[in-house]
Parts: C-alpha cells; sequence; structure tokens
C-alpha cells in the first residue's frame, strides 16, 4: 500500500489528472522499465512507464530520440497511405488483343 501512496502523490506532483487514482498495477513483464496500468475513478485507464535510468542515463535525450522517430513515421506512413489510395483509383484490364489501363 506504501507503493500505491507513493505512486500516487507522484502522479499528483507532476500530472494534472482530471479524476482520483483508484489501482495501479504491474503492466507487462519488461525487464528494463517499470510499466503501471493506471486506473482512475472516472473509468479512465492510462500506462505509465519510468525509464530506467541506470540503463538510459539521459531521459531527456531518450525522449526526444522517440518523438523524432515517431514524427519520421508519421510523415512515411502519410506517403505511404497516399500512394496506397492513389492506387485505388488505378485499374487495369488486359484483353488478348491490347492492354489498356483506366
Amino acid at each position: 500500500m506504501a507503493e500505491f501512496q507513493k505512486i500516487k502523490q507522484e502522479l499528483s506532483d507532476n500530472y494534472d489528472f482530471s479524476s482520483e487514482l483508484v489501482e495501479a498495477k504491474e503492466f507487462g513483464n519488461g525487464h528494463i522499465n517499470h510499466t503501471l496500468l493506471l486506473t482512475f475513478e472516472n473509468g479512465e485507464k492510462y500506462v505509465l512507464q519510468r525509464i530506467n535510468t541506470s540503463i538510459f542515463t539521459k531521459p531527456v535525450e531518450l525522449m526526444e530520440n522517440i518523438v523524432n522517430v515517431t514524427e519520421f513515421l508519421k510523415d512515411k506512413i502519410k506517403v505511404l497511405s497516399f500512394s496506397i489510395l492513389s492506387l485505388q483509383f488505378c485499374s487495369f484490364s488486359v484483353s488478348t488483343t491490347s492492354t489498356s489501363f483506366k
């Protein structure tokens, strides 16, 4: 119970949730980071991950890298999605005498 109170206080000090925390339980079984599933009084659920600073000694830089990679992938997905959507409007038919594109 002391661990729950510690988590509750840490959340209160650092985040502005609109509801009261009612449960914090282990989520997954990672070996590097500590991950919790948080459940609030209003039914909202969040996954909170505490970075192991013994492994990741520069957490700010780590998060900046995650943001940069995510933005890069988001842009790639937009281009890919556009390409896939464009392909939906292109069709072709093949006959024994000729090939035509519509």
